[in-house]
């Protein structure tokens, strides 16, 4: 999808999202935001907060949260570039043991203000 958004295929762009996709994400679990309004003004405000964000800003106060309140805490936050991806955020996969399995229907993420 953001290479069918490319006039041209740029081979460096190419390369650096081939990378990302052929990387081992088992250890984690990657959440990624982008943002996006039909109405531009109204997408400043997030787009600024999600631009200055910092892994030290976030790291207690956004979680994965399952039903049964288990919480899952930010090890690592990475501001939007230029590869049509969004922000991402970073969580371990598990502690000793999953977070998430199948008993767990559901989880939800949270980011709270501080």
């Amino acid at each position: 999808m953001v290479l069918s958004s490319q006039r041209q295929n740029n081979d460096q762009l190419v390369s650096q999202l081939q990378s990302f996709v052929d990387r081992d994400f088992s250890p984690y679990i990657v959440i990624a935001v982008s943002v996006e309004a039909n109405v531009p003004d109204s997408q400043v405000p997030s787009c600024q907060a999600i631009n200055s964000a910092n892994t030290g800003t976030l790291k207690n106060s956004a979680y994965l949260e399952r039903q049964d309140g288990r919480r899952l805490f930010l090890i690592s936050y990475l501001p939007p570039i230029q590869d049509g991806l969004g922000a991402k955020f970073i969580f371990p996969r598990t502690e000793k043991r999953s977070i998430l399995s199948q008993q767990s229907e559901r989880q939800r993420a949270v980011r709270r203000r501080v």
